[in-house]
């Protein structure tokens, strides 16, 4: 091969590797996760809600069986062109090695449990869910919440003590004494 082939032949090995390296590139920015900026979700953006139906705060059940129902919907923004919920989850704090995860299809997200076996005392279940969204076509955001409901199991039979009140003690006396006198002046 002479001079001029080997020339060529190199120009054009260049040309097709300029145009394939544009085309890869155009290619590598389709998916829009990776060439939006990240920035803070601003004032008009709200974290994601979630709403525990059961149970409710701070009860006590006598009974080691809790009924968990849940829903997580996308935050309020006036400003994103669009919201996402990209992840929710909740952890039991008497299953210390146990996180339940979810990568939701749709928004609201519902979810429902039946736990049993759970032990005697004071108990937490802590939510987390996370919101992803987009300002314009060029910016992204993630916003985040997280909740925590508090609930008692005590499965102890209760004793009934009853109660005497303490204002009843006067009455008592002033009829104990009007009793002592009358009966007193009858024998008399």
């Amino acid at each position: 091969m002479n001079k001029k082939a080997s020339a060529v032949v190199f120009v054009l090995a260049l040309l097709v590797s300029v145009v394939a390296g544009t085309q890869l590139v155009s290619v590598g920015k389709a998916n829009p996760f990776f060439w939006y900026e990240e920035v803070p979700p601003d004032e008009y953006t709200k974290a994601p809600v979630t709403s525990v139906l059961s149970p409710a705060n701070n009860t006590v059940f006598n009974e080691d069986k809790v009924y968990l129902s849940f829903n997580v919907d996308v935050g309020e923004s006036e400003t994103a062109a669009e919201t996402v919920l990209f992840f929710v989850r909740y952890q039991a704090d008497w299953q210390h090695d146990n996180m339940d995860y979810f990568y939701p299809e749709s928004s609201p997200f519902f979810h429902e449990v039946n736990f049993t076996g759970i032990p005697e005392g004071n108990h937490s279940i802590q939510f987390q869910a996370i919101e992803r969204g987009a300002y314009n076509n060029t910016h992204a955001f993630t916003i985040a919440s997280s909740e925590t409901i508090f609930f008692t199991i005590d499965t102890s039979p209760e004793t009934k003590i009853p109660e005497f009140p303490s204002w009843m003690i006067l009455p008592l006396t002033m009829a104990a004494t009007l009793i002592a006198v009358v009966m007193k002046r009858r024998h008399q």
